[in-house]
């Protein structure tokens, strides 16, 4: 599901009024998405798609990023992450799950100074 790029399986899960659980049997192919799910997706998408066309109207870095709840809040008001920065393996982990490969994550804020 190209939408699973850009929310959780819990997020996803709410706006589609199912249970998380759902959402990850039909990512497993262990049951059939149902048709009439495909319109909310459609939805769904376009608007991450209109939303992704609007100019930033600010920059930011995240740093100490966890799994991107910041960011997701930052990017919900058209901000636009230019660096990311997590140590957490795993955090760092589900921070490309929930934002993809498209955010380059620097290891150590060390990572980030000059020089």
């Amino acid at each position: 599901m190209k939408v699973r790029k850009h929310f959780t399986q819990r997020v996803l899960a709410d706006k589609l009024d199912v249970n998380r659980k759902t959402i990850s049997r039909w990512e497993n192919r262990q049951i059939p998405l149902p048709l009439y799910i495909e319109p909310a997706l459609r939805d769904i998408l376009r608007g991450i798609c209109e939303n992704h066309h609007q100019e930033a109207s600010f920059t930011f870095i995240d740093l100490f990023a966890g799994i991107g709840g910041i960011r997701k809040g930052f990017e919900s008001v058209s901000g636009k992450a230019v660096s990311t920065s997590e140590w957490n393996p795993r955090a760092q982990k589900t921070y490309t799950a929930n934002f993809g490969e498209e955010s380059p994550i620097v290891g150590n804020v060390v990572g980030l100074r000059n020089g």
